[in-house]
């Protein structure tokens, strides 16, 4: 009886880790989001660029963005800096890796490209401190 427990329990925790996993849905989310955004007219600015071809969208958090940055951080923004003047309140930093930089990297097939941060800078020094979101 306690093997089974003790299974089940192992169980029930691998399924609670998988839950807070970002999905092929989360980047569609935050592709709908970030069309929302342009269309309601507010301005999407480019507020850092790195050295590998990625750069840095400050964007409104949104309920939907904010789920989806709760989720389980696997990565860091490849090379754009995160400065103290772009981490904002009521704001997400989105890292994007375009695919010519993907390409330049020899990392082609790789299809998580969005990395997403909502969080002060001190959160920024974890080894971790974004959710990356992949497309497949």
């Amino acid at each position: 009886m306690k093997k089974i427990s003790l299974l089940v329990l192992a169980a029930a925790t691998i399924t609670a880790c998988s839950d807070n996993a970002p999905t092929p849905e989360d980047f569609m989310t935050i592709e709908n989001e970030i069309q929302a955004i342009a269309a309601n007219g507010t301005p999407l600015t480019i507020v850092s660029l790195g050295a590998n071809g990625d750069y840095v969208l400050q964007i409104p958090k949104t309920d939907a963005i904010a789920e989806i940055a709760a989720k389980e951080k696997t990565a860091k923004f490849l090379s754009a800096e995160i400065r103290e003047d772009i981490v904002k309140d009521g704001y997400c930093l989105l890292n994007i890796i375009p695919e010519r930089a993907m390409e330049a990297m020899g990392t082609p097939e790789d299809k998580c490209n969005f990395r997403l941060f909502c969080g002060s800078l001190e959160d920024t020094s974890a080894e971790a401190y974004a959710v990356s979101v992949c497309s497949e």
